[in-house]
């Protein structure tokens, strides 16, 4: 209970604060309709934030389409390059995945195909000789060169040597300078083969006889081992032996993959094939056994491919058309947004692509599209779908439902053109946004004007009230003392002063 300097009020707030409480409650209907109005005002504005919000995320995927643009009075719609491709979708389907893998384009042809992988292409390595790490290497002092060739690029190597360089200082100036050459294609090591030897290798960074490794002949590279006589003959050249120098591969033929395609033999310097199957990227694992058989592959259309391909798109054009049957009031309220649902929804069903040939798809239908009873689009019938991408010229006549001037993508473009921002246009959304904005900030002052004349209402009345009370609490004090002197055990001349004055008072 609250006290104060009127007494105990029977609660945790005064008498003065009840009051002004009281008040300002029955005063609050003042402002229940400006509340309501900006209340009704905010979730449109959500309404038209969270459509802005999606139709950004739409205008993403449309983008990566075409470009959707405004010529004079006209509009044009250009694909982006390569695109139409895309909708030519192929898988390939490997019997066995341990010795290679494939990848399918739409250039793929849909059949059946077998590899038999022989060998996978290799780097080629070069030791040098077996040197003991201790003993003096024996190149004078100054500056010496020589020259590293792989691919018909040639790299000069050039160390600073004292002359008095052990054999193990020698060569980690040599691997040094090998490696800090710059996007050289041989990589360089020293390797410790036992605790007291060692050994430089030089490897090519990419596989394959064309990445062979050579040199010219200098007094450094005699020290290492390496002469011309290594490599004279490319098709027999010097391996290691023991701790004398050579490559690791004799043949340099053998560094290239080799393996069978439909029972053709085929090489390549890389174990990564693209040129041998139309649409088919090879990739090479490891070699099967000389009498292991064939493995096959099997390429078919892919409809998993183009429904992952269009997916984003499909799914940012339902979420707008979600968003739009979000809330019907503004629908009713609101011409353009309910134009623009009636719009949006119609292009499901619409001619894509008009057409008098019937193995020609015209709507999204056509190609196993359903139009669900909210507008959004779902993908019902693969099976229709790959029937159309069989046929000839399928993928291009399906591309054409998307990417056509009068296509999907066009149709969604043109709908909602005037409610992005467009050179010196803000946009209708954004327009309308604005207005929102504008009439709630002139809400809040209105109702901030009327709170604070109740405010001041209040304290006036809350003055009063204390006036009124204190002048009461006077007279109550007076009559308490009053009271008190009547009944007191004064004098009988006091009482009779009280007796007399009564009497008058009658």
């Amino acid at each position: 209970m609250a006290i104060d300097s009127f007494g105990i009020s029977g609660s945790d707030k005064s008498y003065s604060e009840l009051l002004v409480e009281s008040y300002k409650k029955s005063q609050a209907t003042r402002t229940e309709g400006l509340q309501s109005r900006k209340q009704t005002l905010q979730t449109r504005q959500k309404f038209y934030n969270n459509l802005n919000s999606k139709l950004n995320s739409l205008i993403a995927q449309l983008d990566k389409f075409g470009e959707y643009k405004k010529v004079g009075d006209n509009f044009t719609f250009t694909p982006t390059s390569g695109i139409n491709d895309k909708f030519k979708t192929r898988k390939a389907t490997v019997s066995d995945n341990d010795y290679f893998t494939v990848k399918a384009d739409g250039n793929a042809i849909v059949g059946s195909n077998s590899i038999k992988v022989n060998r996978i292409a290799t780097n080629d390595v070069l030791v040098s000789n077996r040197l003991n790490l201790s003993n003096s290497f024996g190149e004078t002092a100054g500056e010496k060169s020589f020259d590293l060739s792989v691919n018909d690029k040639t790299y000069t190597v050039t160390v600073n040597f004292t002359g008095s360089e052990t054999n193990e200082e020698a060569m980690r100036k040599i691997v040094n300078a090998i490696n800090g050459i710059k996007d050289v294609k041989i990589s360089a090591s020293l390797v410790k083969d036992t605790e007291t030897t060692g050994r430089i290798s030089l490897m090519s960074k990419e596989t394959g006889e064309n990445n062979k490794i050579t040199f010219t002949q200098t007094s450094t590279t005699e020290l290492l081992g390496w002469t011309t006589s290594l490599f004279t003959d490319p098709n027999a050249r010097t391996t290691i032996n023991g701790a004398s120098a050579g490559y690791k591969v004799s043949d340099a033929s053998l560094l290239n993959a080799s393996f069978d395609a439909n029972g053709i033999a085929i090489t390549r310097n890389s174990n990564e094939v693209k040129d041998v199957l139309p649409g088919l990227t090879i990739n090479l694992l490891k070699p099967q056994a000389a009498d292991a058989q064939p493995i096959g592959i099997t390429t078919d259309i892919d409809v998993d491919g183009f429904e992952s391909f269009v997916d984003a798109l499909i799914k940012e054009y339902n979420g707008v058309l979600f968003n739009l049957n979000q809330n019907k009031d503004i629908q009713r309220q609101d011409t353009s947004i309910s134009s623009l649902q009636q719009r949006l929804r119609s292009i499901g069903t619409s001619v894509l692509n008009p057409s008098n040939d019937l193995d020609v798809p015209k709507r999204l239908t056509d190609i196993g599209f359903k139009v669900n009873n909210d507008g959004t689009l779902v993908l019902s019938d693969k099976d229709k779908l790959k029937e159309f991408l069989a046929k000839d010229n399928g993928a291009e006549n399906i591309a054409k439902l998307f990417t056509s001037e009068t296509g999907f993508v066009a149709k969604i473009n043109e709908v909602i053109y005037n409610l992005k921002p467009q050179g010196g246009n803000s946009g209708l959304l954004k327009v309308r946004n604005e207005s929102i904005t504008r009439e709630i900030t002139n809400i809040d002052k209105r109702i901030a004007s009327i709170e604070a004349s109740i405010e001041q209402q209040a304290q006036s009345l809350r003055k009063e009230y204390e006036s009124y009370l204190k002048v009461f609490l006077q007279a109550q004090g007076q009559y308490s003392l009053l009271s008190t002197m009547s009944t007191s055990s004064l004098s009988s001349g006091y009482n009779s002063l009280i007796a007399q004055q009564a009497t008058l008072g009658q």
